[in-house]
C-alpha cells in the first residue's frame, strides 16, 4: 500500500493544530479522477527495442466524517500492453481511516487493502507483471491483486516551538494469503513493520526544511506454508526544502533508498535484487493567472548495481504540470513529463507520463 512520508504529515497536521481553536480537526471533502497514459521504450545494446504502455484511471475520495475522524479510499483500473502480453483489470481497493487525538498530538491510522485486483495470472501475464512492476518505470498501477492486508498504525507529533516540529510513527502490516499464478500454490507474503521519524524546521517566515527516516522490516514469504523468500530490510532518508516568494513556491527534494540483499530460502542465496538509488528533484510553482497555475519539475535518479538489467545507471526527467482552477471547488490538473535513462551494459529507456483529471472539493 502506498505510504506517505512523515514530513508531509507533519506539515499538514501541524498546520491544523496551529489553526484549531477548539481541539478539533476539519478539512474539505475531496473526490478526484486521474486518467494517465505512460508509454515506454526499452532498447538494448544491439539496438533491438520493444515498446509497452499503460493506460490507467484512479478514483480517490477523502471524507472527514467528523471533526476528529476522516476516511479515504482509492480504486484504479489499468490496461498494460504493447510488445508485452496484455494485462488488464482493476487493482486492489485501498481504504484508510484516521482518528485525530489532538489533545495528545496523536493520530491513529488504519489502512486496509481489499483483494479486488486480478490474481491467478497466466505465465504471459506474469512476465508482463514483472516488467511493469519495476520501480524504474514508476507506473501508476504497477501491481494488480495482492491479497487482503490490514495495517494499524500510530503517529505522534509535537510542536517544540513555533519553529520546530518533530514526529514519530509506526505501523504493522498484516498480509493475507492469495494465489498469484494459475496452477501455483498459496502465497503467504511476509508481514511488514514500518518505523518513521521526522522533523520540520521553520527557518523563517517563508522557508521550511523537512526530513524523515523510514525503516521497513520484512517478514519471510511462504509458499504452501514453506519459507521461500526473505526481502532485505529497507531504509529511506528524505530531505525537502520549501521556499515561498509571495505566490511562488520553490521545492527541492533529495532522498536516498537502500535495501539489504534478498535471500532465497531454498538455496540460501542472497542477491541485491532492488538497486539502491538516489533521487533528486527541483520544482517551481507559480500562477500565470489567478485561475491558472504552473509547476515545472526537473529530476534525476541514480541507481546502484543489482541483479537486474535496469541497474547501475541513471534516469533524467523534466515535467510540466499546469493546473486550471475552474472554481474554488473544481480544479483540473494536467501532467506532462519526459524521461530518459541509460544503464550499464547498454540498456536505454525513454518514456512519457501524460495525464489529466478533475478534483472536486466540497
Amino acid at each position: 500500500m502506498k505510504r506517505w512520508s512523515i514530513f508531509i504529515i507533519i506539515c499538514f497536521v501541524s498546520l491544523a493544530f496551529g489553526q484549531s481553536q477548539n481541539g478539533s480537526f476539519s478539512t474539505k471533502r475531496m473526490i478526484s479522477i486521474r486518467p494517465f497514459y505512460q508509454p515506454w521504450t526499452i532498447e538494448n545494446a544491439v539496438g533491438a527495442s520493444r515498446d509497452f504502455s499503460q493506460i490507467s484511471t484512479a478514483v480517490s475520495l477523502y471524507l472527514p466524517a467528523s471533526r476528529r475522524i476522516s476516511f479515504s479510499a482509492r480504486a484504479a483500473g489499468a490496461q498494460s500492453g504493447g510488445d508485452l502480453n496484455s494485462l488488464d483489470g482493476f487493482t486492489d481497493v485501498q481504504l484508510s481511516a484516521n482518528y485525530y487525538l489532538i489533545s495528545q498530538n496523536t493520530i491513529f491510522t488504519l489502512n486496509v487493502n481489499l483483494p479486488t485486483g486480478k490474481t491467478r495470472l497466466t505465465e504471459p501475464e506474469l512476465l508482463t507483471s514483472s516488467i511493469i512492476s519495476n520501480s524504474v518505470f514508476r507506473l501508476r498501477s504497477p501491481a494488480s491483486g495482492q491479497g487482503f492486508n490490514i495495517s494499524p498504525g500510530v503517529i505522534w507529533l509535537k510542536n517544540i516551538n513555533e519553529y520546530l516540529t518533530i514526529g514519530l510513527g509506526m505501523s504493522y502490516q498484516f498480509k493475507g494469503t492469495y494465489q498469484p499464478i494459475v496452477n501455483f500454490g498459496i502465497l503467504d507474503p511476509g508481514d511488514e513493520l514500518l518505523t518513521t521519524g521526522g522533523i520540520d524546521i521553520r527557518l523563517n517566515a517563508s522557508t521550511s526544511l523537512s526530513g524523515d527516516v523510514i525503516l521497513t522490516t520484512y517478514g519471510t514469504d511462504k509458499l504452501d506454508q514453506s519459507p521461500i523468500f526473505s526481502a532485505g530490510n529497507k531504509a529511506l532518508v528524505a530531505i525537502q526544502l520549501r521556499k515561498y516568494f509571495r505566490f511562488h513556491e520553490l521545492q527541492l527534494l533529495a532522498h536516498f533508498r537502500t535495501q539489504e540483499k534478498n535471500e532465497f530460502s531454498l538455496t540460501n542465496e542472497k542477491n541485491q535484487i532492488t538497486p539502491n538509488h538516489i533521487h533528486l528533484s527541483a520544482g517551481y510553482r507559480f500562477p500565470l493567472q489567478k485561475f491558472f497555475w504552473l509547476n515545472v519539475v526537473v529530476e534525476s535518479r541514480f541507481y546502484g548495481k543489482a541483479a537486474s538489467e535496469l541497474s547501475d545507471g541513471a534516469v533524467w526527467g523534466i515535467g510540466i504540470f499546469p493546473e486550471l482552477r475552474l472554481s474554488s471547488t473544481l480544479h483540473m490538473p494536467f501532467h506532462l513529463k519526459y524521461l530518459s535513462g541509460g544503464f550499464a551494459g547498454g540498456m536505454e529507456i525513454t518514456g512519457m507520463e501524460i495525464g489529466t483529471g478533475l478534483v472536486f472539493y466540497y
